[in-house]
């Protein structure tokens, strides 16, 4: 399970040991995701920010047509030999069909070059 908390801390550990250094929107997008994280275990110990995302990237994923999502979706789906990966495919539909579309950000109508 994915804690943003112990991932920044991490980040920050490399960044620190090595000549690394994070983009400051990605600074800020892991401490806003960890400060959100903290707000929701608060509330909820089991919540699980991974789980509550999933959905929306799945749909993004298949179908936002931005050139950067779709280099996104080629690499997770096929492997080195361009073979399809089917268990990762069948786990994206089983993501947004098991989820109700307004559930997340992102409807299957997401506008092409969406962002991204």
């Amino acid at each position: 399970q994915i804690n943003f908390a112990r991932l920044a801390d991490n980040l920050a550990a490399i960044a620190f040991r090595f000549p690394f250094r994070i983009p400051p929107d990605y600074s800020l997008i892991i401490r806003s995701l960890t400060i959100l994280e903290g707000i929701a275990l608060s509330s909820d110990p089991d919540f699980n920010i991974v789980d509550e995302a999933y959905p929306y990237v799945a749909r993004r994923l298949l179908f936002d047509r931005s050139e950067t999502l779709q280099d996104a979706l080629t690499e997770i789906l096929l492997d080195a030999n361009g073979r399809l990966k089917w268990n990762r495919l069948l786990a994206l539909v089983n993501v947004i069909s098991s989820s109700p579309p307004g559930a997340s950000a992102a409807s299957p109508e997401v506008p092409s070059g969406g962002g991204g």
